[in-house]
Order: structure tokens, then C-alpha cells, then sequence
């Protein structure tokens, strides 16, 4: 079970020198993929003992991949998921996520990632836009990418505030075509509330496919490459349980 005692002592990470942008981007998604929630909710434990799930938010699986058991214990910490459940309650269609903490030591680049559930109906719109050409309105993405900044914004305020440096990104995954594709909160925003203007799906042959809005801000249409969108679109799908 995730249930992680309150150490406070600070640790070397995360470092304070700034990565490569799109170095570290791209192997934070790299290293992503090969962790999916595909590789099954069923392996991880919910961070929360008794974690009840609607009643007080969906169950939140936590995953911490490269931190030290100091950061490990930040993350995971038992009351700031128990806020994040709260705030995601009513915003997705399921009762389980996985959340990843992850640390690229080599680019010196945190993520957290929140995957969201495979079965949850309410991204369909948006796939049929993608498909279409039609205007994504991301009215049910921005509570969700806020609820991951709050956290992000809570470790910060409770710990440490280097993690407030971390990215923030919602990934959507389709077991059934392999697509994988993630929205990130915008660099400039602290609070996390503003979706970036780029969806970003991977591709191991030609590596990161980057899926733009086409005007300043959202709602808006999308453009990029043919394969992009087909796998956002995939992606963006839901999948029945």
C-alpha cells in the first residue's frame, strides 16, 4: 500500500539547473510509454488506505518513478491526494486513475502525469472533432488540468517549492490502436489551469507528434500531421471496460 510516513528532510532532487526543453520532453514521454495505465491498475494499490472511491473522489493510484523516498513520500502524501480526489470528483467518468510521478534525473525534468480512465465517454466529442475538423471546446479538459495543478500548487506550498517546477499533463491512452497522447498545463501558468495550445502524441518510429490549435486560444480547430491526428483521435476515444 502507497502510505508514506511525513519525512521533511530535503534531498539533492530536484536539481535546480534547467533542462533541455525538448530533450526532456521527449524522454519523459519516451519513458512514459513504457508505463501505461494499460500495464495495469490492477498491479498498482491506491495511495489512500479504505480509498472508497465517488463517495469522496475517484481512487487515485499513485506511481512514483525515479524520486528519492523523500520525494516519494511528498508526492504520495496521503492529504494531498485525498485533495486531489475531491477536486476531480464529477470531472471524469470513472472511479480509478493512475497518477505518475516521475523524475528524468538526466535532464534534471519532473513530470506528473494523471492517465485517465480508458472507459470514460466524455472525451468522445472531442475524438469526433479531431476526426471531423471540427472545434475542440476544452470545457471538460480545463477543471481536470486544474485539479493536477492544485496539487502541483499544494506540494509546493507543503513541502518543497522546487516541485512547483514539475509539468503537469492528462494522457489519454487506447489499448485497442497503442495511441498515447498527452495535454500539458502551459510554462507560465502556476496554478495549471490553462491548457497548452499543443495535444502531443507519440510515435516511436518518428518520435513526438504535435497536434496545434489553429487559432490564439481554445475552442479551436487543430492541425498537424495525418498520423497525429488519427492517433489523437484514437486516443481521445473511449474504450469500453
Amino acid at each position: 500500500m502507497l502510505l508514506f510516513a511525513g519525512c521533511r528532510s530535503h534531498d539533492t532532487e530536484p536539481a535546480d539547473s534547467e533542462p533541455e526543453p525538448e530533450l526532456a520532453e521527449a524522454a519523459s514521454h519516451v519513458q512514459e510509454e513504457s508505463s501505461l495505465p494499460a500495464e495495469g491498475e490492477a498491479e498498482l494499490e491506491p495511495a489512500i488506505e479504505g480509498a472508497e472511491g465517488p463517495a469522496g473522489g475517484p481512487v487515485v493510484y499513485f506511481k512514483p518513478d525515479g524520486l528519492s523516498p523523500t520525494y516519494e513520500n511528498y508526492t504520495g502524501d496521503p492529504s494531498v491526494i485525498h485533495r486531489l480526489r475531491a477536486n476531480l470528483k464529477g470531472r471524469v467518468a470513472g472511479d480509478t486513475l493512475v497518477l505518475k510521478a516521475h523524475w528524468d534525473e538526466r535532464h534534471k525534468h519532473g513530470t506528473f502525469t494523471l492517465h485517465l480512465p480508458e472507459a470514460d465517454t466524455r472525451w468522445d466529442s472531442l475524438s469526433k472533432k479531431v476526426k471531423d475538423g471540427g472545434t475542440l471546446d476544452l470545457g471538460t479538459v480545463q477543471p481536470v488540468l486544474a485539479a493536477l495543478g492544485a496539487y502541483r500548487a499544494d506540494l509546493g506550498a507543503r513541502f518543497d517549492l522546487r516541485l512547483l517546477a514539475f509539468d503537469i499533463r492528462l494522457s489519454w491512452w487506447d489499448k485497442r490502436s497503442g495511441s498515447h497522447c498527452t495535454l500539458s498545463g502551459v510554462a507560465n501558468d502556476p496554478d495549471g489551469e490553462t491548457p497548452s495550445r499543443c495535444f502531443k502524441c507519440v510515435d516511436f518510429r518518428v518520435g513526438i507528434h504535435e497536434i496545434c490549435r489553429t487559432e490564439t486560444s481554445w475552442p479551436s480547430t487543430v492541425e498537424g500531421p495525418k498520423k497525429g491526428l488519427k492517433m489523437l483521435s484514437s486516443a481521445l476515444r473511449s474504450t469500453p471496460p
